[in-house]
This record gives C-alpha cells, structure tokens and sequence, in this order.
C-alpha cells in the first residue's frame, strides 16, 4: 500500500476476495480503493487478472 513488496499473505487475502472486487468497484464507498494505482498494482504483482466488471 506505501510502495512495498506484496506479501504472500495479502496476495492470498487479495485472491479469497477476487469474486467480491467488481462489487467494490462499483460501490462509491470503495471504488476509489479499489481503482487506485496501489490497488492495480497489487492485483498485478499477485497475478490477478484486470478488472473488467
């Protein structure tokens, strides 16, 4: 989130929400966390595809 490595752990606490993240993308509330460049950057270095909803 502060331009660290992506750990094991937030990758696989990232994947176990992967089915919810299009439902955050489109919620206000958590849209901008969600689109955010750390975000993005995150789901790529864990190898999650892009978001597409």
């Amino acid at each position: 989130m502060f331009g660290g490595a992506v750990t094991q752990g937030c990758c696989v606490q990232l994947r176990s929400q992967q089915a919810c993240l299009c439902q955050y993308a489109r919620d206000p509330s958590y849209r901008g966390y969600v689109n955010s460049p750390a975000a993005q950057n995150a789901a790529r270095e864990c190898g999650l595809p892009n978001l597409k909803c």
